[in-house]
This record gives structure tokens, C-alpha cells and sequence, in this order.
């Protein structure tokens, strides 16, 4: 996410650089070495993208900490709208996802009406399992600006009609999602993206994740079982939404 006219084009160049890196199947710790160093010389002029920046690194090499400190400097400095599109951004690929929604939320009432902050609640929501909170602000987004409606907003409308109907509940989808986290913080593989999509009446909450497909394969088996063996699972979200891993290393790079 750009950080846009406010901020140094140093500072753009280097989030475009961490943005390419976090994408990227095998991670390459040095090069984010080499971007930190530089966000670090941003200090002394434009502090507060510098720890957005560091705040950033810290999220892609799974550091909370350090992405929490960086960030609440960020904030302290300023309240851009990139800092909360960007902060809640690095929550969300360190799978805090109801923390990634409370600040985009605490976005939300400094800019109101920021397009991109907007989206991300909405991402932020879906991943939070907040699923009437992602319809609302879809419709915000999309009164905004009528002729881009969010892309997700069918979805949204969809989830929130099963929930309607049952028997999947937001609490059920939750667990879900809660539990599709604790598969992978066990086997020490993160995020590099996450959605949720639909296809023959069931809904996909999918995750594509740095590890081989033959480890991702091994997550979906022990997802499959807790859902199995757990009777608020199988009960709620049951069938209706269905889990699952993807690992994007190949084999020869793991």
C-alpha cells in the first residue's frame, strides 16, 4: 500500500520493496536487512514512515512486537491514513486478525471515508469472522464510490445470508478461523494471503502459506480431524464453510 504525496519517495520505494519481499515464496532475510537499514537512515526527516516501514519488516519476519512498537510510534508521530491502512495490513499477515480490525476500526473514526482504509476493515472483518460488520462497511465503501463496488461484497452478502438462514454462525466461523491459526502457529508457517470465497454452496476460507504443498497438505489432514473431532465445529460452521491450506514453497526451495 502506498504511502502517498505525504511521504518521501525514499519511503515509498522502500514499502514497495518489503511489499515485493513479503510475496515472495521463499523469504530473503537479507534483503529486508538492507531495507530496515535504509528505513532507519529515514529517521533523522520522516520518522514516522520510517516506523511504518520497520514497523512492516517486523510483520513479514513474524515479529509482533516489533510491529507493534513501530507502529504505535508511527501513531504517536502522525495519523496519516497509510499508517492504519498499513498497520492493520501487517496485523493481518501476522494472522492478529481481531487486532488488524480493532485499529481499523480506530482508523475508521479519524478517516471516515478513506477508500483504502475501507477495504482493508472489510478484509479485516472477513478474517475476524465479524462477517455483519464486513457487509456495513462494504455498503459504505460502495456508497462511496458506486462505480467500483468493493469486490468482496458479494461474498459478504452471501456469508451473512447463511448465517441468516443457519446454521453457521459468526462464533462458529470464528472458531474456525481460530482454529485453521492454531494448525499453523504449531508447524511455524505464516501467512501470505487469506480469503474467502464461494463455490457450490460452501464457502472457502483459504490461506496461502510459506511452506512446501506436501506440509500444507499435512495441515489440511489435522484441520480435517479437529473439525471431525470437534462437535461445535462439525455442528457450526459444519459444511458450509471449509478450510484449507495452500503452500506456495516449492519443493526444491524448502
Amino acid at each position: 500500500m502506498a504511502l502517498g504525496a505525504a511521504a518521501a519517495p525514499k519511503a515509498n520505494e522502500l514499502l514497495t520493496q518489503v511489499e515485493t519481499t513479503a510475496r515472495s515464496a521463499v523469504l530473503d532475510e537479507l534483503a529486508l536487512r538492507r531495507i530496515a537499514a535504509e528505513a532507519r537512515q529515514l529517521m533523522p526527516s520522516d520518522a514516522p514512515w520510517a516506523h511504518l516501514l520497520l514497523g512492516t519488516i517486523g510483520a513479514v519476519r513474524g515479529d509482533l512486537a516489533a510491529t507493534r512498537d513501530h507502529y504505535r510510534i508511527a501513531l504517536d508521530l502522525g495519523s496519516e491514513v497509510a499508517i492504519w491502512v498499513n498497520y492493520t495490513t501487517s496485523l493481518t499477515l501476522l494472522d492478529e486478525n481481531q487486532a488488524a480490525l480493532n485499529v481499523a476500526r480506530q482508523g475508521l473514526r479519524v478517516h471516515p471515508n478513506d477508500p483504502a482504509l475501507l477495504r482493508q476493515t472489510v478484509q479485516a472483518a472477513l478474517m475476524s469472522g465479524c462477517i455483519e460488520e464486513a457487509v456495513e462497511v462494504c455498503r459504505r465503501h460502495d456508497k462511496l464510490l458506486p462505480d467500483h463496488p468493493h469486490r468482496m461484497g458479494n461474498v459478504t452478502r452471501r456469508l451473512s445470508a447463511a448465517v441468516a438462514a443457519g446454521p453457521m454462525s459468526e462464533a462458529g466461523v470464528q472458531k474456525l478461523i481460530e482454529q485453521m491459526t492454531a494448525i499453523q502457529r504449531e508447524e511455524g508457517v505464516r501467512t501470505l494471503s487469506a480469503g474467502i470465497g464461494f463455490r457450490d454452496d460452501t464457502f472457502l476460507c483459504d490461506r496461502g502459506v510459506r511452506c512446501t504443498p506436501a506440509i500444507a497438505s499435512s495441515m489440511n489432514w489435522r484441520l480435517a480431524g479437529a473439525v471431525v473431532e470437534r462437535a461445535d465445529l462439525s455442528a457450526d460452521p459444519g459444511r458450509l464453510m471449509v478450510g484449507g491450506f495452500v503452500g506456495v514453497v516449492d519443493g526444491g526451495n524448502a
